[in-house]
């Protein structure tokens, strides 16, 4: 168990670039071997919180979609390195953490940066950068979620190797952020027909509010 609460607080904190920071971890586990994770993170900017659910029946791939919520409002675009689509990009990650350290950052000080990123040249701290790096071939990385458990591979970090790897390998891993609606059965939710959803709260004077979400799974 104690490797499932490090890789979903890994992947909640590190593989996910939302601007949310965990600073809540509950861990449930049954009688039968079931377990639950509730995370929650906090923005420093808008100072508004996002929770991350995770259930396992729901798992089947602890960097593919693995959630079975995420509550909180839509960002829009944002770096996931563990939306289904970002495979190749965790790939790319891979590869990069296999090649010999020197090579790789040789490369990495003659990169031009596209202009739609975040992350500009100066941004990156090759020092930091190639010490994790170093880590990282020292060890037998057997798939992406044991590149998210190297020590000292924090958000800073994997965003710098994410740039590195839509650069170099052409494996984006930006996209429209999704979530699965997460609610209490009691609260009255109606799918709108351009995808958004109205949730009527009755408890507080039949206020009623809709929002866009797209399923997970």
């Amino acid at each position: 168990m104690q490797a499932v609460i490090g890789l979903t607080a890994r992947v909640d904190n590190n593989a996910i670039g939302d601007g949310f920071q965990l600073y809540l971890h509950s861990f449930v586990i049954s009688a039968s071997g079931e377990w639950a994770v509730v995370q929650q993170g906090m923005n420093p900017s808008s100072h508004l919180a996002r929770r991350y659910h995770w259930h396992s029946a729901e798992v089947r791939d602890f960097t593919s979609n693995p959630h079975t919520a995420i509550l909180g409002w839509p960002k829009g675009i944002i770096l996931n390195l563990v939306d289904a689509r970002a495979s190749h990009a965790q790939q790319a990650l891979l590869n990069i953490a296999k090649e010999p350290v020197d090579s790789s950052l040789t490369e990495f000080r003659k990169l031009t940066m596209p202009t739609h990123h975040d992350v500009r040249p100066q941004d990156v701290d090759l020092k930091r950068l190639g010490a994790v790096l170093a880590v990282a071939h020292d060890q037998e990385l057997r798939d992406f979620a044991s590149l998210l458990l190297v020590e000292g591979l924090g958000p800073r970090t994997r965003q710098s190797l994410a740039l590195i790897a839509e650069v170099v390998h052409g494996a984006p891993s930006r996209c429209n952020e999704w979530f699965t609606l997460w609610v209490f059965s009691a609260v009255p939710v109606q799918e709108l027909s351009n995808g958004e959803y109205l949730i009527a709260f009755d408890d507080a004077g039949g206020v009623a509010f809709n929002f866009g979400v797209s399923a997970a799974k």
